[in-house]
């Protein structure tokens, strides 16, 4: 019996210097994890910001938010200018975390106005599937992006309308991101040359292949997002794809074309859009929910 105590305190030993390092390695990917996921926050909001500084400086419904408004409409310029703003301080609210989920729901609210009043009238009186009832599809999974932006910051009411609001938005979410990028997947194919030929830079060859490439990317991304065992790998598969867009697609074409205010719009649209897919990986959705310790600015 004396013989098997030193080895029974090595094999404790050996257990309890097991399980410190699985802590250990379990805090530094939590901690990552916390950091992507702030960064993917700071990323929405940036692009926010930066969609109302455009519609702020072009005067125009530009940013695609907001459709085009009539030429008839009174005061139109102040329209843009007033949204543009609206868009400026929310975004620049959740950068700074100046009451950060009061920001990002108001934004989501923002934009579900927008869909509700604006995009979906206009889709009701048209039959064609790409030019307005895609921009239902991106405009909703954009309000659902805002919502889960706001679930990731503690809440100061449970039982608020906001919450629950929240709630919803947060858990359709997935969906509403997997029926945009499906809607997209059918444009990319059902217009195969226009998207070739206009959206690929002329740089890049064999431009029909990667449209066709990336309707497949589309829909992989999309119904991956649907199925709870691979939701969390399509959700950082599609955040890397739609950011790679920005340097591949995007910003070429903003350098080409500068002075077109939708050029940039659709660099921060995809830098929206793929801080949204990452904060849907459900652990990185979850961590970022945790609540943090009070701070009073929140």
């Amino acid at each position: 019996v004396l013989a098997e105590c030193p080895r029974d305190r090595a094999a404790r030993r050996q257990i309890w210097m097991h399980e410190r390092a699985a802590d250990t390695v379990c805090a530094m990917m939590l901690t990552t994890i916390e950091r992507s996921a702030r960064a993917a926050r700071l990323v929405f909001a940036g692009a926010i910001a930066a969609l109302g500084i455009i519609h702020v400086i072009a005067g125009e419904a530009v940013t695609r938010l907001f459709p085009v408004w009539p030429i008839s409409l009174p005061g139109r310029p102040w329209w843009a200018h007033v949204a543009g703003a609206l868009l400026l301080v929310l975004g620049a609210m959740i950068l700074f975390r100046r009451s950060a989920r009061t920001a990002a729901t108001l934004t989501g609210l923002v934009i579900l106005a927008s869909v509700i009043c604006l995009h979906l009238p206009r889709s009701l009186r048209s039959d064609n599937f790409g030019d307005e009832w895609l921009n239902v599809f991106k405009w909703l999974a954009m309000a659902a992006a805002a919502f889960v932006v706001a679930d990731s910051f503690p809440p100061a009411h449970n039982r608020s309308w906001s919450a629950a609001l929240i709630a919803v938005f947060s858990k359709a979410a997935r969906w509403l991101l997997a029926a945009f990028m499906l809607g997209a997947a059918v444009i990319h194919v059902r217009f195969a040359s226009a998207i070739a030929t206009y959206y690929i830079p002329a740089w890049i060859p064999w431009r029909m292949f990667w449209t066709y490439f990336s309707a497949a990317t589309l829909t992989a991304g999309g119904v991956g997002l649907l199925i709870p065992t691979t939701a969390r790998l399509a959700g950082v598969l599609t955040s890397v794809m739609i950011f790679l867009w920005c340097p591949l697609v995007h910003i070429p074409r903003t350098i080409a074309d500068p002075g077109n205010a939708g050029e940039w719009c659709g660099i921060f649209e995809a830098l929206a859009f793929a801080a949204f897919a990452f904060l849907l990986a459900p652990c990185a959705q979850r961590r970022a929910s945790v609540p943090a310790p009070n701070n009073p600015r929140e």
